[in-house]
């Protein structure tokens, strides 16, 4: 089991560095002066902070009780759920992060699908909030 778990977690990392580079590259095309350039970690700061701002704002103008929304039909079938959804894209960012600093996910990720405790609109938000601090 822990030689699967090397494996993803280097899985994981070659994710984080693709990221990283396409995020390179959309930098370098952006209004900024060519002499100006930006560090990786500039990057990569800006790239996730844009994904907070147009991700939690998404996931708080959810009703709580629409979180248990998932389309049923067609190719749709067995999908998460809006709020398992959610709480995947938490523990992916605590993975990463967690992979990138070599390091084990300081929260309980749950097989990337975030902790089962956590249930409530508030508390999933929270628990996202948190994946991007």
């Amino acid at each position: 089991m822990e030689n699967g778990r090397g494996i993803m977690r280097k899985k994981l990392v070659c994710v984080a560095l693709c990221v990283l580079a396409l995020a390179a590259l959309g930098a370098s095309q952006d209004n900024k002066g060519k002499d100006e350039r930006r560090t990786v970690t500039e990057v990569l700061d800006r790239t996730v902070s844009n994904m907070e701002h147009e991700f939690v704002p998404a996931a708080e103008a959810m009703p709580e009780d629409k979180f248990g929304f998932a389309p049923s039909n067609g190719e749709f079938k067995g999908v998460r759920t809006f709020a398992q959804q959610i709480k995947h894209v938490a523990a992916v960012n605590y993975e990463l992060g967690a992979a990138i600093l070599e390091e084990k996910p300081p929260m309980d990720i749950g097989d990337e699908a975030g902790p089962a405790s956590i249930t409530t609109k508030a508390e999933i938000l929270k628990y996202l909030k948190d994946s991007f601090g």
